[in-house]
């Protein structure tokens, strides 16, 4: 393959299972380096027209500890779930601890291979977000994504490794062609932190309070003093609780959904960038 150029595996063709299965790959070259995505597509009903994409992962990507800053079930029609790969080189025992306490485990997952988490399945409340840290036996290391679904549409984003106190959204929609955006923050510090955001419309919004693996949701759609129709910006901060001093480490998700969505999936999801 020549500098520059790409090669598409089709899972329906090449992966161990066939049809209807769920696994993990992993990526190496005989020299080089090499980048990768990974687009899951439906095919077949109840997942027709509907797509999600996520970043592949590098070794520096991976941790002992990944963050969700976002877990649904039965969200306003959303579920989500997590697939967790083991690339330590050991067998491990791989555990989901959730905002609400539930915690769910998958024992045994050799290296290489993944752990399935589906909030659906578990018992959360109905109409539940929250967040989850995820963890295992030996300390090794993991890379993880999670997916959010409805009927209509659906999208993934990476896990988190670590965190930071502030944090860029550069792509922030309010009615803008029909698309909105939510994004959800979770404190994965040892402390409480209070959350300010600052839009570059001069709109701000603090939520106090925040404990750690706790989350804040913000829906741009509610919120007061943005003009419709507009794209903007924000930078969303962690602060020591009533104070303006910055405070422990965060993490963000960004969601862009139409408010009508039509026969086709039009949301889609990203990481947005750490500022320190």
């Amino acid at each position: 393959m020549p500098p520059g150029a790409a090669v598409r595996f089709d899972n329906t063709q090449t992966c161990y299972g066939g049809l209807d299965s769920n696994g993990s790959a992993v990526v190496t070259v005989t020299e080089g380096e090499v980048v990768a995505i990974v687009n899951q597509i439906g095919d077949t009903a109840p997942s027709v027209n509907l797509q999600q994409t996520y970043n592949g992962f590098a070794p520096a990507d991976s941790g002992n500890t990944l963050y969700a800053p976002i877990a649904l079930n039965e969200f306003y029609g959303f579920n989500s779930s997590f697939q967790v790969q083991n690339i330590s080189g050991d067998t491990m025992t791989i555990c989901a601890t959730y905002s609400d306490g539930v915690r769910e485990c998958v024992e045994d997952v050799e290296d290489r291979a993944s752990a399935t988490f589906l909030q659906g399945y578990e018992t959360h409340e109905p109409n539940w977000t929250g967040s989850a840290i995820v963890t295992n036996t030996i300390g090794g290391a993991m890379v993880g994504i999670v997916n959010q679904q409805s009927d209509k549409s659906a999208a993934s984003f990476n896990m988190y490794i670590g965190g930071a106190s502030m944090w860029a959204l550069p792509s922030l929609l309010d009615e803008y062609y029909g698309f909105t955006s939510a994004f959800q923050v979770q404190n994965i510090s040892g402390d409480i932190v209070d959350i300010l955001v600052t839009y570059d419309d001069g709109v701000r919004r603090r939520i106090d309070g925040i404990a750690h693996g706790g989350v804040a949701t913000f829906v741009q759609a509610d919120e007061i003093g943005h003009t419709p129709n507009q794209a903007f910006s924000a930078l969303v901060r962690s602060l020591a609780p009533g104070t303006t001093e910055l405070g422990g480490d965060i993490v963000v998700v960004v969601n862009h959904d139409l408010i009508n969505p039509g026969a086709i999936d039009y949301q889609y999801s990203h990481n947005p960038m750490p500022l320190d």
